[in-house]
C-alpha cells in the first residue's frame, strides 16, 4: 500500500515525480498497487488512468 498524504505538496519536491514513476514501473504485472490519498491522483498518474490500469474510487463511491 502506498499512502500519499498531501501529494500536491509532495509534487513540489525535487525528484518526487521520478521516484514515484520508478516505483510504479517496478510493480509486477500480476500485482496490484493501492494508493490512498485525499485528493485526485496527481497528473503523473494520468497515463495509468487513461489505459485503465488505475482505478479511482472517490468519496461518493466510498460512502456506498
Amino acid at each position: 500500500m502506498l499512502v500519499l498524504d498531501n501529494h500536491p505538496r509532495l509534487g513540489e519536491l525535487p525528484l518526487f515525480k521520478e521516484v514515484l514513476r520508478a516505483a510504479i514501473s517496478e510493480v509486477p504485472l500480476q500485482s496490484n498497487l493501492f494508493v490512498s490519498c485525499r485528493h485526485a491522483p496527481p497528473p503523473l498518474l494520468a497515463r495509468q488512468r487513461a489505459i485503465g490500469s488505475l482505478a479511482v474510487i472517490d468519496w461518493e463511491e466510498m460512502r456506498l
